[in-house]
């Protein structure tokens, strides 16, 4: 009998992990697992015996990952069963982005993502993305000039404010290392409105090979020039991983075509300065306690929705009062539905884009919604030139559209976080609940807090009746 904790956590129980298989080879295992009525040690077992793969030296199942590899290409590619795809699990490493591109990789919710903080952690001043594009333009030397500048005055403002932070943020009994890191912390927050998104960042990714599939299409699909090799670049160094299951991911005709068409009918660019207040649609404020009710007698009930007459709206108090520090908001909460559009400086929208379970529809960075000052300062520790910086970006994006529309997508590159981002969202009442309760806690970032703060505020003012179960922190 051929042993298998080389290949599992636990021989005996009936919960184990595998382990010492590759991500294709496990993907193959649970699509056999799910046509046969042997268990997955049985499978596993006869598919070591079968390929001779439990001998000392032999390191992989390498006769079977040739194996696994014909079985994806029948079933996963030849009969599109494409959930098999989601066992394989990528791990990736991604160096040397810009930030503009980060939120385009990013945008593929069915993934797990750790970016290079701008909080904890100081960017070089000379590393940001080289725009291809505006080469041979009359823009090429002010655009390096500008992301040199911005940089540049990045470090010097940091440096700038370690000093003054150090005297004012109190250390309260800390030591020298925590006091310090609270501040350096404190400064790269309040100096990262001067990074332009050209900035070089880095992220790690895991996803599955399905994500990852889907996650190239689309951005070998994409306006950008950097974004395109990006995707090629993902799909090359995952198929070194799963080979089979992410080498047929290419550009999507139709996410071109429909990219195409749009612009083809949009009125396109316009500096018109109009920003966006909250605003928060499709909510029947007079029937949100009934509606979650309902959702929750549903499961006890034995009858459908629109049947149950009796709607005990005092149980959601009883319930709530029952939440724990730590309690997610109960499911229910996500039969609200709430539609938003927000104006934010691009280093919140950074962040508040981390929330990717709600739907996101985001508009072309670009300057017309104005910038913002960095919060919590007076105006004698603002830098002399900041305004003079954000007009010299905002003025060498309008002459970069107006000299080519087809330039449009590349003149983001110049603009600092500090400019204004808007964006459409359509979330449940469950994750704005979630994303209030956390991002209005004292630790966040002044920008984000000011959003879950103000989001709060103008739902309550709506349905006051359910908002009281939602937390926001104001101090």
């Amino acid at each position: 009998m051929i042993d298998l904790a080389r290949y599992i956590t636990n021989t005996d129980g009936n919960v184990f992990a595998l382990t010492n298989l590759s991500p294709e080879v496990k993907a193959v295992l649970f699509a056999y697992y799910s046509r046969s009525n042997k268990s997955l040690k049985e499978t596993l077992r006869e598919v070591i015996e079968t390929t001779g793969a439990h001998g000392e030296i032999q390191d992989s199942l390498t006769e079977f990952e040739e194996k696994a590899a014909k079985f994806h290409e029948k079933w996963v590619v030849g009969y599109g069963h494409l959930s098999i795809a989601e066992h394989a699990v990528v791990n990736l490493g991604i160096e040397n982005i810009s930030i503009l591109a980060t939120k385009t990789l990013e945008d593929n919710r069915l993934a797990s993502y750790t970016e290079k903080s701008t909080r904890y952690v100081e960017f070089d001043r000379d590393s940001y993305f080289k725009v291809s594009e505006f080469e041979g333009t009359p823009f090429s030397s002010r655009y390096h000039d500008l992301c040199g500048e911005l940089l540049g005055t990045y470090a010097d403002y940091i440096a700038y404010l370690r000093e003054i932070l150090t005297e004012r943020i109190p250390r309260e009994g800390k030591s020298e290392k925590i006091h310090a890191t609270k501040v350096n912390s404190a400064a790269c927050d309040i100096a990262r409105y001067l990074l332009p998104v050209s900035t070089l960042t880095n992220v790690g990714i895991t996803a599955n090979a399905r994500s990852i599939a889907n996650m190239v299409r689309k951005m070998k699909s994409h306006d950008l020039s950097e974004v395109k090799i990006l995707g090629a670049d993902i799909q090359l160094e995952a198929s070194k991983i799963c080979p089979t299951l992410i080498k047929y991911a290419d550009a999507n005709d139709f996410l071109m075509a429909k990219n195409a068409i749009v612009k083809k009918y949009a009125l396109g660019f316009s500096d018109d300065n109009h920003k966006s207040s909250y605003n928060y649609f499709d909510i029947d404020p007079e029937d949100i306690v009934g509606v979650i009710v309902a959702g929750m007698l549903y499961e006890q009930e034995y009858i459908s929705i629109d049947h149950i007459s009796r709607i005990p709206l005092e149980m959601l108090d009883e319930i709530m009062a029952k939440r724990g520090e730590h309690d997610a908001l109960p499911r229910e909460f996500e039969l609200i539905p709430c539609s938003s559009e927000i104006t934010v400086d691009y280093g919140a929208f950074r962040d508040i884009q981390r929330h990717r379970m709600c739907t996101q529809i985001n508009e072309i960075f670009n300057p017309s919604g104005g910038y913002e000052y960095p919060i919590g300062l007076s105006q004698n520790d603002l830098i002399p030139n900041y305004d003079n910086l954000m007009n010299k970006a905002r003025d060498l994006y309008n002459d970069i559209v107006e000299y080519d529309r087809d330039l449009l997508p590349f003149a983001s590159y110049c603009l600092p976080m500090a400019f204004n981002k808007r964006t459409l969202l359509r979330w449940n009442l469950r994750e704005v609940g979630h994303f209030i309760e956390l991002r209005s806690g004292p630790r966040g970032h002044a920008s984000y807090r000011k959003v879950a703060q103000d989001m709060w505020v103008e739902l309550n003012q709506q349905c006051p009746d359910i908002m009281k179960y939602i937390r926001v922190n104001f101090e």
